[in-house]
């Protein structure tokens, strides 16, 4: 069974931070972990910040940096537009046009303006091992859903949560989490 790439949706009030109200995409797997990043966590970090030449006429040093999950937390990942299937730098191919690469060189590229797409960067992922992440998807923890392309670079980090659940027809406040893992 191939899980990724699919999203997971924290059920309102089912976690503590950082995964309360969060939208993770789960981009790959490696052997039997499960690497995901979560959507919706702006850091008070930018690109800026992170460099140590700035160049005043870049614009692109702005850019806010996401919170991916606190696993690997020095480890930059970018997900980033392409050519159809044409990813620039080893990575996870998320659909024919978006991947993610944890590449310096693309994050250079990306900060001297020089890749053709949008792109977010992100300090650390969350990953999971198999049975784990499939153990808690039995439990009915998280909202399990198909990748959906329009929620990576088209939607603000804050309103990622509740645009996920219109995005697939649900009201976030219709879910309930009960003992035994059943949701309504």
């Amino acid at each position: 069974m191939h899980i990724t790439p699919s999203m997971l949706i924290a059920p309102p009030s089912k976690f503590n931070p950082p995964f309360d109200e969060s939208v993770i995409i789960l981009a790959g797997q490696k052997g039997d972990t499960i690497f995901g990043f979560i959507l919706n966590r702006p850091i008070a970090l930018t690109l800026s910040n992170l460099l140590e030449e700035k160049d005043s006429h870049n614009l692109i040093i702005d850019q806010s940096i996401l919170f991916g999950g606190p696993n690997k937390k020095n480890c930059g990942f970018l997900m980033y537009e392409h050519e159809e299937k044409s990813p620039l730098a080893k990575g996870f191919m998320l659909c024919p046009t978006i991947s993610i690469s944890p590449s310096l060189g693309l994050l250079k590229s990306a900060i001297q303006g020089d890749l053709n797409g949008r792109f977010e960067l992100f300090l650390g992922c969350t990953t999971w091992k198999k049975e784990q992440l499939f153990f808690e998807l039995s439990k009915g923890e998280w909202l399990h859903l198909p990748f959906s392309k329009n929620l990576i670079f088209d939607i603000e980090a804050e309103q990622k949560w509740s645009s996920a659940y219109k995005n697939f027809g649900f009201s976030p406040y219709c879910f309930m989490n009960v003992a035994g893992g059943a949701q309504a």
